[in-house]
């Protein structure tokens, strides 16, 4: 068999860069005369063969040999960049499992359904659930296995993807040809949300052509969508429904878990707080408290639509903190996002257990998902007994929470003088986080006029 040097260097002659068109060899002309590393693909990495419209081959993207040599870590840093996954790129089938991103139970099932998929003949496979099921987090972790593997891969949201396409005919027509067959011929095309009931019928027409060729190519498709048209077009819902070539996974039955908590507080306790049951005069506060406590609720509302960087409450116990982040949490779960809510106390005790047990595995898990957690809440930091081991773990998770500017939300007593340090100096950066200190006294005991 011809290995790839051979074929490349035989076929040299009918290449062109895959951002090229060869339509227009005078463009091409004054293509080449930048500095480019590889002329051949015009630093692209990939060249596209021409051979004739018939051709089984016409179209189709092969690696440049200026490729051949890479490492396979520049391989894939290459293919992460070009497959459009951007800040997904950290998701495959491990960390699903290792973070419980799904419920326990189904996720080896799903995934072992998608590397069946990946090693199959078939070409299609339609993922469907509703919003928050986690279609985008299972077809970007199916994106991200393919690239460990050297597979070239785009990832667009539909949206973004017709967009392009508008954008593109109006102004270069050899621009639109180039991404027009881009998406044709790449090796694994990844379609996230799809929306097809109000595409116009010239986007729509162009979106079949896509499914017609790669399907009738045998090319890896994964789409997914909360629910198809019910008037979809036939060439579409034939080939969406083919047995032979096409997988259908539901996520509906699987949805994933959006909070998980360490300690006494469940989701069932968490729904009981919210924004609209938090009463901001307490027991008849007047003045300065009132106020202060109303600005507390207002930053709470504000953080939870737009939760970035770490929100510090400091207050004497029973002042409204961890009713505020409890409310935070069931709003962003409202909302479909993944939350973790931790006693500082019974993490530690969780931490411990594990590694008394002398089960590595074990600790390794419950602490990186709490280091990796998409929102944090540590509720009651300074409860605990100080230890040279508490100390560290906690700087550990801080740190790394710290350096990612992890969404966090941290309560904390007024008079926690034996923090770390190095917690402190975190916890007081003006440039990630924001410490607010509620001047409430305890709901139950009393007022300040």
């Amino acid at each position: 068999m011809q290995n790839l040097q051979g074929f490349l260097a035989n076929q040299a002659k009918q290449m062109t860069p895959i951002n090229q068109s060869s339509s227009d060899p005078g463009k091409n002309e004054k293509n080449n005369l930048k500095n480019y590393n590889c002329s051949l693909c015009q630093d692209a990495k990939f060249v596209r063969i021409s051979l004739p419209i018939d051709d089984a081959e016409f179209g189709k993207a092969v690696p440049c040999e200026c490729s051949i040599n890479e490492t396979h870590e520049q391989t894939v840093s290459r293919l992460l960049e070009f497959s459009r996954i951007n800040n997904l790129d950290n998701l495959d089938f491990e960390t699903i499992i290792k973070n419980q991103l799904f419920n326990k139970m189904h996720s080896k099932a799903l995934i072992s359904e998608a590397e069946t998929f990946m090693s199959s003949s078939k070409s299609f496979l339609l993922i469907q659930g509703s919003s928050g099921s986690g279609k985008t987090i299972f077809s970007s972790a199916i994106v991200n296995e393919y690239i460990s593997k050297k597979t070239p891969v785009l990832f667009y949201n539909s949206n973004e993807l017709f967009e392009e396409m508008f954008a593109l005919i109006d102004k270069d027509k050899d621009h639109y040809n180039n991404f027009f067959n881009k998406l044709k011929s790449i090796k694994v095309l990844v379609i996230d949300d799809l929306v097809l009931e109000h595409v116009s019928k010239w986007a729509m027409e162009k979106f079949l052509q896509i499914v017609i060729y790669r399907f009738d190519h045998d090319m890896k498709t994964v789409i997914n969508y909360i629910n198809l048209p019910g008037d979809l077009d036939e060439r579409a819902f034939t080939r969406f429904h083919d047995e032979n070539k096409s997988v259908l996974i539901k996520l509906d039955s699987v949805s994933i878990e959006n909070f998980s908590s360490i300690g006494a507080m469940t989701l069932q306790q968490i729904q009981e707080y919210k924004f609209n049951n938090f009463n901001p005069i307490g027991h008849g506060l007047n003045g300065e408290a009132k106020n202060n406590l109303n600005d507390a609720l207002n930053l709470s509302k504000s953080w939870a639509e737009n939760p970035e960087g770490w929100l510090v409450f400091i207050g004497k116990p029973g002042c409204g903190k961890t009713h505020l982040a409890a409310a935070i949490c069931n709003h962003l779960i409202e909302n479909n996002k993944i939350v973790c809510f931790a006693g500082v106390p019974d993490l530690l005790d969780e931490l411990r257990s594990s590694y008394s047990e002398k089960n590595d595995s074990n600790f390794d898990n419950v602490f990186k998902k709490i280091m990796n957690s998409n929102l944090l809440v540590l509720d009651d930091l300074g409860a605990h007994q100080i230890s040279p081991w508490v100390e560290e773990k906690l700087y550990q998770l801080f740190n790394f929470r710290y350096i990612r500017k992890l969404p966090t939300i941290i309560t904390r007593n007024s008079d926690n003088v034996d923090l770390d340090i190095r917690i402190k100096s975190r916890l007081s950066d003006l440039k990630l986080a924001t410490n607010f200190e509620i001047i409430a006294p305890d709901y139950r005991i009393g007022s300040t006029k």
